[in-house]
């Protein structure tokens, strides 16, 4: 980094630093104005100097839509030869933990060009989702965004758990096409818990994603399995009538769904426990949409 830029950073630090004192010392609320200095998921302090307009975007991170609209992204594919390109002219580069390990050149490209980098990570529970999204309203000026996404998800979690309160806790596990299932720690689980469900792969104590053989499908004897991932409506009808999983609760009462959402990282979590509650506790549909 050049010494006039570093001098610039060094300042913008002493700026928002004094902001804040004054803020404590006052009993008044920061000013939630530009610069910020804010902290992204790799543990670096990030000075955005300015209100964003143009963000650029590596790759696809849910949390991110439900924040910034759709006009303000600049999507970035990080193998193209232009990337640095794209980058250049843009106010904010926003990326996986992952990519910018992958990608060092696109990360020194947008140093280069002074375009602050904002780096963002995986999202274990519901409570990390709730975490990126506030962190990614304050790097990006979006607070407002943030803050109503937030809200919608309470408001709808607060809804759904009136409606299922007096419901039987229905078992649930989740697999892919390739034979993982997702277990406790995860948004998936989070999901199931707060639509009256238990996820058996997380009560039987697996974490993150995990492989699972038949014989632990059937010791685990969901009530319910939701196919997520890429399974075809032909896998779909395949694996409900393999004889292997005849005897499990949920193939026994047909109770085998595809999921309609990324398991993983669902684009809206307010809409996919919505839609887990009401194929859970069917009888709970008119309270739930009412």
């Amino acid at each position: 980094m050049h010494l006039w830029r570093r001098l610039v950073t060094y300042g913008l630090v002493a700026v928002v630093a004094v902001t804040a004192l004054i803020g404590a010392r006052s009993g008044a609320a920061q000013d939630d104005g530009f610069p910020r200095l804010v902290l992204d998921a790799a543990g670096r302090e990030v000075i955005i100097p300015a209100l964003p307009d143009r963000i650029a975007a590596v790759g696809d991170y849910p949390a991110l839509a439900a924040v910034v609209p759709a006009d303000q992204l600049i999507p970035v594919d990080p193998a193209a030869s232009g990337a640095a390109q794209d980058i250049a002219g843009t106010d904010l580069l926003i990326l996986t933990d992952l990519a910018a390990t992958s990608y060092p050149d696109l990360v020194a490209a947008a140093d280069e060009a002074d375009v602050p980098v904002f780096e963002v990570g995986a999202v274990d529970g519901l409570d990390g989702w709730q975490h990126a999204v506030t962190q990614l309203g304050m790097a990006t000026g979006q607070d407002l965004h943030a803050a109503e996404a937030l809200a919608r998800l309470d408001r709808r979690l607060e809804t759904i758990r009136r409606a299922v309160a007096q419901q039987a806790a229905v078992r649930v596990l989740a697999l892919t096409p390739e034979g993982y299932t997702f277990g406790a720690q995860t948004i998936f689980s989070d999901l199931v818990a707060a639509s009256g469900g238990i996820n058996v792969a997380g009560e039987a104590g697996y974490d993150d994603y995990r492989q699972v053989d038949d014989a632990a499908i059937r010791t685990l004897e969901p009530d319910m399995i939701v196919l997520a991932g890429a399974w075809s409506t032909e896998d779909a009808a395949d694996f409900a009538a393999n004889p292997a999983y005849a005897d499990v609760p949920a193939v026994r009462n047909g109770r085998v769904l595809r999921l309609p959402f990324s398991a993983t990282f669902p684009d809206d979590p307010a809409a996919a426990a919505l839609w887990m509650a009401i194929v859970l506790h069917p009888g709970a549909l008119g309270s739930l949409v009412g």
